[in-house]
Order: structure tokens, then sequence, then C-alpha cells
């Protein structure tokens, strides 16, 4: 999908443990070479402490996976996200790095549409920051050091879906995705939430599905999928009903389509309108 070109002002932190000097051109590259080392070292020395940096989500997607590699490095080594958590719109998240004698990186982002952001050669250090979203120019990360020092690096975007030509999207219903469907769900309330119920709008709530796997707590989201029978594939309004360890309990106020669906905000009105859902496109 194209991306829109938005004005950001985001901080970006990225750790650079470079293992040697980088040659070749000075494109992001998605599958990362070796370079050689400087001529006046072997190897750059790891030395005994570690730092941290920030990296702020500039853009108005959700970012589901982040790396950051020292640019001598042969693979990109640990999703920082990990499994269980993504960055939202705004949204920052601290990481550590070793630190090496080099301190150049490069950044991988994989967002929501598995669209990879890269950019290479980011010079990093304790305390710094990176915005990464979209300006009038384009995909850029913004650097800004502990000192105040601010430098702004492009990037490139890349499609890394398996047909390699872009992120595909739902059609609307489940003919067109064997029934699959998947969305992320925010807890924006302060009460963990013990089940999530799905089901057709105007069924019967016997024939709801529970579709959170574990509890989730306060501030926390989730990602959740599954498959819907073929006989209902045509019906595109379902209902989500909340509830949360007190046993306190609603239903959305509006329906939703689970194969067009990003995700869904779940907040505590505090009245008697109980939960509320925002269902995001």
């Amino acid at each position: 999908m194209k991306k829109r070109m938005l004005q950001l002002i985001v901080p970006v932190l990225v750790l650079a443990i470079i293992l040697a000097g980088c040659g070749g051109n000075d494109s992001p590259v998605d599958s990362k070479t070796k370079a050689e080392a400087p001529s006046d070292s072997a190897a750059p020395e790891r030395v005994s402490n570690n730092f941290k940096v920030t990296i702020t989500n500039g853009s108005s997607y959700i970012f589901n996976e982040l790396y950051v590699s020292p640019t001598a490095a042969e693979s990109w080594g640990e999703d920082h996200l990990g499994s269980t958590s993504i960055l939202k719109k705004n949204g920052s998240f601290d990481i550590t790095l070793q630190k090496y004698d080099f301190n150049t990186y490069d950044i991988k982002v994989i967002d929501e549409d598995e669209d990879a952001y890269l950019f290479s050669r980011v010079a990093l250090q304790e305390g710094a920051t990176i915005v990464i979203g979209f300006s009038d120019s384009g995909l850029v990360a913004e650097v800004t050091q502990k000192d105040g020092t601010l430098s702004t690096v492009s990037g490139t975007l890349q499609g890394v879906d398996s047909t390699g030509g872009g992120s595909s999207s739902a059609a609307g219903t489940g003919y067109e995705t064997s029934g699959e469907y998947g969305f992320n769900i925010y807890n924006e309330s302060s009460y963990d939430i013990y089940a999530i119920y799905m089901g057709l709008s105007g069924a019967s709530s016997s024939d709801d599905v529970d579709v959170l796997p574990q509890i989730l707590e306060a501030g926390e989201s989730i990602f959740v999928s599954g498959t819907a029978d073929s006989s209902i594939w045509e019906y595109t309004d379902w209902t989500l009903y909340v509830v949360d360890v007190d046993n306190d309990s609603s239903a959305s106020y509006e329906t939703f389509n689970p194969w067009l669906l990003t995700y869904v905000n779940i907040t505590w009105s505090g009245d008697s309108s109980g939960y509320v859902c925002e269902f995001v496109y």
C-alpha cells in the first residue's frame, strides 16, 4: 500500500553496535552484508557498559516488530518488541544495547501492514531518542542525542508480504479470506479484562466465542485471530461482549467487520454505559 506522507515530530532511539566500518552505497538495505573493519583495528571491541535509547512511533501506523543491529553485523538479531508488544502511534519504547567501539546502527521496523521501514548508519549514544515517521520528504528517523544534537536519517519503505509486492488487505468478507480474521485489542481501561466474546449481531449469546486467550491486563494489548464458519462468512456485522475480573460486563454499542478491522480500543466509561468499544479500520 502507498503510505501518506505525514508531518512528524517524533524522536526515534536506536543503538549502534558496529563490529566494523561499512562500505557500499548509502541507502538502507534489508539483507545485511558484512563490512570490512577499519584498517587500524581488526574488529570493534566490546566494552562492559550498556546503554539505552528510546524509539518513538511518529507515524500513524502500528509498529509490530523493531530491530536494531550494528551496521557491520550480518543479521538483524532479536525483535525488541517481542511477540507480545507493539508500538502504537505516538508511543515510545526503551531498548538496551551493548556498547561497542563503533556507534552506527541499522534499524528495521515492520508495521501493521507488513511494510518494512529501513534505516542505515544511524549514530546512537546513551540517552538518544529516535522518532520514526513520515515528513514531506518521505520516511525519516529524527535522532536527538542526550546533548541535544539533532540529526535526520532518510529511510526506505518496502512491502514484505509473501508476494513481494506490498501488503494485501481483506476484501470485506470471509469469502476472500477463507474466513480468517485478525485484529489487535487494546485495554485502555484501568481494569483487567477476563473475557471478550465475539458473535454475530442479533444472534444468540450462546453462540458467541471468547476470543481472548488469556487475561488482558489494564493498559495492555493483544492480537487475536480466528476463523469463522463458512456458513456465516457473508455476515459482516459482529459485536463484542466484554467481561472483566470483577464480572462487570457490557456489549459494544456498534457492530464491526472482523475482516476489515485493524484494532479495537476498549475503555471504561465509569457510568451505566460500562465498557465502550472504539473500532478502527
